[in-house]
């Protein structure tokens, strides 16, 4: 999903963070994209990204939770 946070990771140190600026699915510049689908993605980070790094995306919700 746009917008999504992703952590940059070099073997099982954590070297950054960056956000999902852009999602390709085919040539198509899409919104979401379904788990598992193979797609490009434009991150914004100032950490350099080499070849063997992992991406790790999730997304954060905010929830209002109300007490009666």
């Amino acid at each position: 999903r746009v917008g999504g946070k992703v952590r940059l990771m070099r073997g099982s140190n954590q070297i950054g963070e960056a956000t999902i600026s852009e999602l390709q699915l085919g040539k198509r510049n899409v919104q979401e994209v379904p788990a598992g689908t193979e797609c490009g993605l434009k991150i914004k980070t100032r950490t350099k990204v080499l070849l063997e790094d992992e991406l790790e995306v999730y997304w954060e919700e905010k929830k209002r939770v109300g007490i009666s």
